[in-house]
């Protein structure tokens, strides 16, 4: 929950500071606090390869968890209006 918090913060700061024109420098260092917090991918893909590999259906688990990552990226941007 920590990661993921700190990864809505940081992506919040970095749109507010694209939208207020702060400095690149302020940009980057919102830039770097998501990055420290974006470690949430490979351990939610780890404990599923930990499951699945208990229960026999990490192929399953996989592709499921492939295509919500693949679903979010057409439907984001297609929600924002990017």
């Amino acid at each position: 929950a920590l990661s993921l918090g700190g990864i809505g913060v940081g992506l919040a700061l970095q749109s507010w500071a694209i939208y207020s024109r702060a400095p690149l420098s302020v940009f980057l260092a919102c830039r770097f606090l998501t990055g420290c917090c974006a470690g949430a991918g490979p351990v939610g893909k780890a404990l599923l390869a930990d499951i699945g590999c208990a229960t026999g259906q990490l192929p399953r688990f996989m592709a499921w968890r492939d295509a919500a990552t693949t679903l979010a990226f057409i439907a984001g941007p297609s929600i924002g209006g990017a």
